[in-house]
């Protein structure tokens, strides 16, 4: 057994990891921002009248940060999700021979399909279908969100 090869499980192991480390580090400053935007439109006067009425330090974020984030946390989960399932240039430029497969999402099986196979109408239903499961989660995490979420 060549070293190569025996390296090679190691390299489909780390291939996701690696992803996963690079989506994070480049989404995280676009996450950030939206967070902060969010507290920043959190009224002061909320935090005075907690403390005034003794809430203490952790008993102002549970009850008045975190309601008031809701929104702006309902938005960023709903975007990953939908990011994750069309996430496609990272993967593309990250992946490698020696991971086998093991980092293709959903979009580079549909790109593979319609430009490599030419399986122009295979390409498309497996792009409905995509859509649709997308559309169900969706659909739940709305579902969810309406006990959750406080648009006060």
């Amino acid at each position: 057994m060549h070293a190569a090869e025996a390296r090679d499980p190691q390299i489909r192991r780390l291939a996701l990891i690696v992803i996963v480390i690079y989506n994070i580090w480049s989404f995280v400053g676009y996450n950030t921002v939206v967070f902060l935007a969010g507290l920043g439109s959190i009224s002061p006067e909320l935090y005075e009248a907690a403390s005034i009425d003794g809430a203490g330090r952790w008993q102002q974020f549970r009850h008045i940060t975190l309601p008031m984030l809701s929104p702006t946390t309902y938005f960023l989960s709903l975007i990953a999700i939908i990011g994750t399932f069309k996430a496609f240039t990272h993967v593309w430029v990250l992946r490698s021979g020696a991971a086998l497969g093991t980092t293709d999402t959903a979009s580079i099986v549909i790109f593979n399909e319609f430009n490599r196979n030419t399986r122009y109408g295979y390409a498309s239903a497996l792009a409905l279908v995509l859509m649709g499961f997308v559309l169900v989660l969706t659909l739940i995490n709305n579902r969810i969100a309406e006990e959750k979420v406080f648009y006060g």
